[in-house]
């Protein structure tokens, strides 16, 4: 017969009457029992560090995610700003002494960018006829291959400047680091040096905090 934690105080209970005492015996028994076995489980260190890292690392795991995440927005935060400091330093023809590579590539690719923007804008234009002249009826096979090939214009457009354009932002944040370590002068880049102190003053704090709390 299996037993269980009621039918073991009912038979405690019985054996207690039949012995003529009382109840309250069995209770104070199970709370010295439960006194004793909380008393050897403190003394036992390492049983109480287990306890307390169970607890605290889902909550320190959680924190350290949370900060890298914080760490990446700032990072990305300072790419950001970066490129808008080479986008200012190009607008307002700005050349660090140091950045002239870079700014001869930035060149070369600013030239293929508007260069394929402006076919972009004139297969819109050519697709946006088409689709004019299909709204009167049907399309004749002539109309039809014609809407393909722009199409298929349009898409590879699209394709080779999202192409041009990650090949611009490493270099765009070459060039706003060049500007940045010589501090060139300019009143347009005054509000965006401020910006990038605070963030990279956010920036170096990172690590340290999360070594913390990797060490806790």
């Amino acid at each position: 017969m299996i037993t269980t934690p009621g039918t073991f105080s009912s038979s405690a209970e019985s054996a207690l009457q039949r012995a003529g005492l009382p109840y309250w015996i069995l209770y104070l028994l199970l709370s010295v029992i439960l006194l004793l076995l909380a008393f050897i489980f403190l003394r036992d260190k390492e049983r109480r560090q287990r306890l307390s890292l169970s607890l605290i690392k889902p909550r320190q795991r959680f924190d350290l995610i949370a900060l890298q995440a914080r760490q990446a927005r700032e990072k990305k935060k300072r790419a950001a700003l970066l490129q808008e400091l080479a986008l200012t330093a190009r607008h307002n023809k700005v050349k660090p002494k140091k950045a002239s590579e870079v700014w001869r590539k930035l060149g070369d690719l600013e030239g293929r960018l508007q260069s394929a923007r402006s076919e972009l804008k004139k297969a819109s234009a050519r697709m946006a006829v088409l689709r004019r002249k299909g709204r009167g009826g049907r399309r004749l096979p002539p109309e039809e291959r014609a809407v393909r090939t722009v199409k298929i214009g349009l898409r590879k457009t699209l394709k080779d400047i999202a192409s041009l354009e990650r090949l611009q932002k490493p270099l765009l944040e070459d060039l706003g680091n060049i500007i940045r370590d010589s501090r060139a002068e300019h009143e347009a880049f005054v509000p965006i040096h401020v910006q990038l102190d605070l963030v990279e003053e956010s920036i170096a704090n990172f690590p340290a905090a999360i070594d913390r709390l990797k060490k806790a």
